[in-house]
């Protein structure tokens, strides 16, 4: 019993040099409370209580002392596992499986000529998990670190009370080509050096094989290099900082937990395709067009009856853009794709495209068309007939509305008839249901009734007669 290999450190760690009858004293109780003489041995199933005490001298190199318990089993847990294989991939949060992931516990005695034992269910349980957030970290494609499920066998097994910690691998999300985006074009910059200058921001995923756990990594998990890649459209052969030549991104990853399958996937380089046919090299290109540069004044139209032109400009910064329908093609900065939705009332569309070689893109802006006052819509009846002394009450039906010259006659029903008797006539008119291009009154349009026509022949002589 004088040698239990003990180890005795002091508050920084660093090991001390002690000796049993020396420097401390050991006695040791067995699990009946009887003493354990010098010559005995741990022979009992059961807790041993082992007090080290600092040994009284003139003087002494401790003090005080330590009591440890130390449990005797009849078998000793050599190892541990599961009947399912528990290995998740990475999700950012803690991984605690349930009985029901793990399958059965199976334990293996310290004595490999002793049968594996299968533990049910209830002589065993899980106390903790450490560990068990990050991935596993590999080298040469082996995992180095692992999570741990700290389990307790309970019950009448034989290895009733004791604890042990059981590795599971924690696998890595894996970056690919598949799940980096990258930005279709960015705008030229003639004062750029290396492609980095243009800083191109990619946006960087990682998954597992199923694709269900997608997690977007933070710009501290990974680094890019990019340099310039020819195009077919740029003015040069070179590879270079120039319109139409491309940026290819190569992402090293640093986070362990998107490293992917055994740890491998450390460099994702960007192809000029991909499988599907996109591109995932950036195009340098001219300056976009973007509907901020759009200036639309006045913004607000009233009604017309007809389509509405608005009056715009394009401008980038102070400086008025060359439409292509003012200047000529060596000048032309954009043209006008298209006046949209610019006769009802509601919101009207403006959208201009840059011309190639000056600006890219194609951009939209708004602006609003308000309801006309009826006040200024003109009505004509055009049916004379309609209109004829009857001795009656005339109610003529054919007529024509007019705004700003533009026929409207579709928007209006007639809602009624004044007295029309004789002399004037009036005919009250409104919006047909629905309508929402007018505001204001109904109207009262007015009519000449006619009692009779003057008919006679008019003959027409010259100075001879």
């Amino acid at each position: 019993m004088n040698n239990l290999g003990l180890v005795f450190t002091d508050k920084s760690g660093t090991v001390l040099t002690l000796t049993n009858d020396e420097d401390y004293v050991i006695s040791i109780k067995d699990p009946d409370n009887q003493t354990v003489t010098s010559t005995g041995a741990f022979d009992k199933v059961g807790t041993y209580v082992v007090t080290i005490s600092a040994k009284e001298t003139a003087n002494p190199t401790c003090k005080n002392g330590q009591t440890l318990n130390v449990r005797v089993a009849s078998n000793v847990i050599g190892d541990a596992h599961f009947t399912t294989t528990y290995a998740p991939y990475y999700t950012g949060a803690a991984l605690t499986p349930s009985k029901a992931e793990l399958g059965k516990l199976v334990i293996e005695n310290v004595n490999a000529s002793v049968k594996a034992e299968t533990l049910k269910d209830d002589e065993w349980e899980i106390t903790g998990y450490s560990n068990n957030i990050n991935a596993s970290i590999y080298k040469d494609g082996v995992a180095k670190t692992f999570g741990y499920i700290e389990i307790k066998v309970n019950g009448d097994s034989s290895y009733a009370g004791q604890t042990y910690k059981i590795p599971f691998e924690i696998k890595p999300l894996t970056v690919s080509v598949d799940t980096v985006t990258v930005p279709k074009t960015v705008t030229y910059n003639k004062g750029n050096g290396p492609a980095s200058d243009y800083k191109v921001q990619l946006v960087v995923n990682a998954k597992d094989a199923s694709g269900k756990i997608v997690k977007t990594l933070n710009d501290d998990d990974y680094t890019v290099e990019y340099e310039y890649k020819e195009g077919a459209n740029s003015a040069t052969s070179d590879a270079t900082n120039e319109l139409h030549d491309f940026i290819k991104a190569t992402v090293k990853i640093k986070n362990t937990n998107y490293v992917g399958a055994n740890g491998t996937v450390t460099s994702v380089e960007m192809p000029e395709k991909d499988a599907n046919n996109n591109s995932k090299w950036t195009e340098i290109v001219e300056k976009a067009i973007t509907s901020d540069m759009i200036k639309i004044n006045p913004s607000t139209y009233t009604y017309t009856g007809g389509n509405i032109t608005p009056t715009f400009v394009v401008m980038d910064g102070s400086l008025v853009l060359y439409d292509s329908a003012e200047y000529s093609a060596d000048k032309a900065e954009y043209k006008v794709v298209s006046i949209t939705n610019n006769k009802n009332v509601g919101t009207g569309t403006v959208t201009v495209k840059g011309i190639t070689g000056k600006y890219s893109g194609t951009a939209s802006a708004n602006f609003t068309i308000t309801p006309a006052n009826t006040s200024d819509v003109k009505v004509t009846f055009t049916d004379d007939s309609e209109c004829q002394y009857t001795g009656r009450q005339v109610r003529p039906r054919t007529f024509k509305a007019t705004l700003n010259g533009n026929d409207v006659t579709d928007q209006f029903e007639i809602a009624g008839y004044g007295e029309n008797i004789s002399g004037k006539g009036t005919v009250t008119l409104k919006p047909v249901d629905g309508n929402k291009n007018f505001t204001g009154d109904n109207i009262s349009a007015e009519f000449n009734i006619v009692k009779e026509y003057v008919t006679a022949d008019l003959n027409v002589y010259n100075s001879n007669g």
